[in-house]
């Protein structure tokens, strides 16, 4: 997460707050890791951009800069990526997500 954007968090939210939305993050991300893979398996392109595009937006949001990086590239690059190259891309935000909920 980056330190300024934790920082401008911490102007709104106590730390509690804070954790509690990270919490929600994680869950939100899981689910939605969950339906992009269910769309990239059905090859329902449409559906993967629309789930990595949200993916992005609440990463970016919250300073997990290097999360945002990948869900921009399945949503930037879909047409141009295969099945198993979207799915490496989940996989790597999957971990992510995994090391973030382990310091929670």
């Amino acid at each position: 997460m980056a330190r300024s954007i934790v920082d401008e968090l911490l102007n709104f939210l106590s730390p509690d707050d804070l954790v509690d939305c990270v919490s929600e993050y994680i869950a939100d991300t899981r689910s939605r890791l969950a339906k992009l893979a269910e769309a990239n398996n059905a090859g329902d392109r449409n559906s993967v951009v629309s789930q990595a595009h949200s993916l992005r937006g609440s990463s970016v949001t919250l300073g997990f800069t290097d999360i945002a990086a990948r869900a921009a590239i399945i949503e930037g690059q879909t047409e141009q990526l295969d099945q198993v190259s979207v799915a490496s891309l989940e996989h790597e935000i999957t971990e992510m997500i995994d090391q973030i909920a382990a310091v929670l």
